[in-house]
């Protein structure tokens, strides 16, 4: 029997609907926020992530059945992250990149309660879950170890959130050894953020 890539769970935090803004209010900018906005750092996450998945669609690159596709992306986006932090087109430093990256993105889809929802790689706005990988990965670079446990709590099991700060933060490490930051664009009170998961789910 085929494995299944990604999972679905009947805890849907409320600001996952399609019509809720409660997360939209911690996202400055969140009705235009362009990718010309961004810093530097931030653009080439958003580019990366997005040759890893698809806009609207829970099977990502990465899914099982499609090793071959996998292989090719974390390749192509390897080879322009090595060139970025080496000044010139080292594959194996870009490749180890690349793949903690294509991991991270994995586990939300795998290991998750759903995959990130990633727009086209020519849009130039931000989806909110790319917002949201974005101010997760500058928690990781900050070591704000409270901010991403509770970012990431909305979307995984407790057991399976170590794990995923691990391969992020070793992502996030790189660009912080090559002087890239990731400013953190989300203020987050984990403790009234933590009341609101409790109160706030849809079974």
């Amino acid at each position: 029997m085929k494995k299944e890539a990604f999972k679905y769970s009947t805890r849907v935090p409320e600001y996952l609907s399609r019509d809720n803004s409660t997360i939209s209010k911690r996202i400055s900018g969140m009705s235009e926020s362009y990718i010309s906005d961004l810093k530097f750092s931030e653009q080439i996450v958003v580019w990366a992530a997005r040759r890893f998945g698809f806009i609207g669609n829970t099977a990502l690159l990465s899914d099982l059945s499609s090793p071959a596709q996998r292989e090719k992306a974390i390749r192509k986006v390897g080879m322009e992250l090595g060139g970025v932090f080496l000044k010139l087109p080292d594959d194996t430093l870009g490749n180890e990149v690349a793949s903690d990256l294509e991991s991270v993105i994995s586990s939300f889809a795998e290991s998750g309660y759903r995959g990130l929802k990633l727009n086209f790689q020519s849009c130039r706005l931000l989806s909110d879950d790319e917002r949201l990988l974005l101010s997760f990965l500058a928690g990781c670079q900050r070591g704000d170890h409270a901010h991403v446990t509770e970012l990431l709590a909305w979307f995984f099991p407790c057991c399976e959130i170590r794990g995923v700060i691990q391969r992020a933060g070793a992502f996030a490490d790189v660009f912080k050894f090559n002087q890239l930051y990731f400013p953190q664009r989300i203020n987050l009170n984990c403790q009234n953020y933590q009341l609101a998961a409790n109160k706030k789910t849809i079974h």
